[in-house]
């Protein structure tokens, strides 16, 4: 224990414990062995309806409709790498040896998935396509979920992730560079609630000196048990501090029992189950479905139905849609006198139209900087125009050489006149 959570040698203590640096890591090994084999399937179970239950209603919460957890990996130190793998395993922008560790960690830091068997030269979206992550989803066997966002249907679920990943439906990725104050807001609560798997990193680093320093371990299976067995550790720690959080959560229901699979006999013919592992597989790479959710998520809803708003009333700080903003509106003449600002249509950011009164006759507004933006495309479309015009007109005004045929004869000038 003093070694993983202090990251002693192993021949720190040996002056008065009188047992040697062998033997201190065999006895950490087997009380990591040990930790796994007991409590593997309660502290690193996969993901059941319960706890899928609990925290759709804590990312609901948090203005995430749909998102179950943060995806991300973190580089471990590795001093005694193998002279032969070397190559492998250093980075050029770390400059040493590492093993990749990913992890999918929820909002009260519990880690519900690790994978630490990645050399260091490779990125995130290497790694990915290693551990098995998405294999449930493929699989058939993951919890369907429908919810909608911005009245559009949807039934998986994604991950909060950083930009390098890929653009799939699981992924919702912060904006790189954005520009108008809706993509700015939507990147500042993304990287927020993405900062759950970075904290749960910091957490786990502090509370384990071994995963802090650098590895000094030959085996690259050893470095998997330790890491395994101290993120056991920590969500050990979760479940006992998480009454104490400033925001409290329900505490997580035990596993289900895990069935075994049987065979399938080989067949020529494509199977059912194959043909929806090809199915789901396309679906949770579709990047199509994946800019669509990100859209909608960047849209602002109505505080009362999470329809898209509308308008945006000043005096209650609150955005609404029409049905909505009739309703609260119309209650008394006291609240008839609130000042409201149309959304623009396109980017949902205040317009220079308001008013007040009892109801809003539902219309389409822009802004300026939209306004802006589309008479500057229209402007180049024109531009374009005039160019392909004026390229067809030099194309019909073009000089074409005399072609190398004998001219006609010239007419004398008794002929012309007797014309």
């Amino acid at each position: 224990m003093r070694m993983l959570a202090y990251g002693v040698a192993a021949d720190t203590v040996d002056e008065y414990i009188k047992i040697g640096s062998s033997t201190t890591l065999e006895c950490s090994l087997r009380l990591c062995k040990g930790d796994i084999r007991l409590y593997e399937q309660v502290y690193l179970r996969a993901l059941i309806q319960d706890d899928l239950q609990i925290i759709l209603h804590v990312s609901e919460m948090r203005g995430f409709l749909g998102m179950i957890r943060s995806i991300d990996c973190m580089h471990w130190k590795w001093k005694n790498c193998p002279k032969a793998w070397e190559g492998q395993f250093t980075k050029g922008d770390k400059g040493t040896t590492t093993v990749i560790l990913e992890a999918v960690a929820s909002h009260d830091l519990w880690i519900w998935h690790v994978f630490l068997r990645c050399p260091g030269t490779l990125n995130d979206i290497n790694v990915l396509d290693r551990p098995p992550v998405f294999d449930d989803v493929e699989q058939g066997k993951a919890p369907r979920v429908n919810y909608f966002v911005n009245q559009r249907p949807y039934n998986m679920t994604y991950y909060l992730a950083d930009g390098i990943y890929h653009s799939y439906p699981t992924f919702v990725k912060s904006i790189r560079l954005p520009q108008s104050e809706l993509d700015k807001l939507f990147t500042k609560h993304q990287e927020g609630c993405r900062k759950d798997i970075e904290h749960a990193f910091g957490v786990l680093q502090a509370r384990f000196k071994i995963i802090c320093e650098p590895a000094r371990l030959w085996d690259i299976a050893d470095l998997g048990i330790i890491m395994r067995s101290c993120i056991i550790l920590q969500n050990m720690i979760v479940e006992d501090e998480r009454d104490t959080y400033a925001q409290r959560w329900t505490d997580f229901e035990q596993p289900r029992g895990i069935g075994s699979s049987t065979m399938q006999p080989y067949s020529t013919e494509v199977l059912p189950a194959f043909a929806n592992h090809v199915r789901a597989r396309f679906e949770l790479r579709d990047p199509d479905v994946h800019h669509e959710l990100q859209v909608d998520e960047m849209k602002k809803k109505c505080e009362l139905c999470k329809s898209p708003a509308k308008l945006f009333c000043e005096s209650d700080q609150a955005s609404l849609c029409w049905e909505c903003d009739a309703k609260v509106h119309t209650a008394n003449f006291i609240v008839t006198k609130h000042h409201r600002f149309l959304l623009c249509h396109i980017c949902q950011s205040l317009t220079p139209w308001h008013g007040t009164g009892p109801k809003f006759v539902p219309t389409i507004s822009l802004c300026n900087h939209c306004v802006a933006v589309t008479n500057n495309n229209d402007e180049d479309n024109d531009q374009d125009d005039d160019d392909d015009d004026t390229e067809d007109d030099d194309e019909e005004n073009q000089v074409v050489p005399w072609k190398s045929t004998t001219p006609p004869p010239v007419s004398s000038c008794s002929s012309n006149s007797a014309n």
